[in-house]
């Protein structure tokens, strides 16, 4: 007469499965707010320190937003923009796979997995724009 043990997913309650689900999206959301958010405090960073231009690192953290959200200035051959809607819907339903796979992991391992998933849909994304013959340009200081 053995004991009958349920597996993990079994005993979890519905309630605590969609807690555990939350909890691994706020990671890739936390970053992506980070991100987008990199340019302004360049910015600030820039025209408070550093008067003699813009060093790589600060170019890095000013444009690298636009490379991860490039679909609102891709344009398509009629001229319209692809816009951020189309950016913004990749991005949550990423997330929603991202935290439906990643759920179980531990928090170190998901933060790495958010990394490699961040760098590698941005990687995609411009694959594709590259395959559908978009174009996509930068948005940056003048000089």
């Amino acid at each position: 007469m053995g004991s009958s043990v349920r597996p993990h997913f079994e005993i979890m309650s519905r309630g605590s499965y969609i807690l555990l689900l939350i909890l691994a999206a706020e990671i890739p959301v936390m970053m992506l707010v980070a991100i987008w958010l990199c340019p302004m405090l360049t910015l600030m960073l820039m025209t408070q320190f550093d008067s003699s231009g813009p060093s790589r690192v600060q170019l890095f953290f000013f444009f690298w937003p636009q490379y991860v959200f490039p679909l609102g200035m891709t344009f398509l051959e009629s001229g319209d923009r692809v816009g951020f809607a189309v950016d913004l819907t990749l991005w949550l339903a990423v997330i929603v796979a991202y935290s439906m796979l990643c759920y179980r992991l531990r928090f170190s391992l998901q933060i790495c997995a958010a990394l490699v998933t961040i760098v590698g849909i941005t990687g995609l994304k411009h694959l594709a724009i590259c395959l559908y013959g978009w174009e996509f340009y930068l948005d940056g200081p003048q000089r």
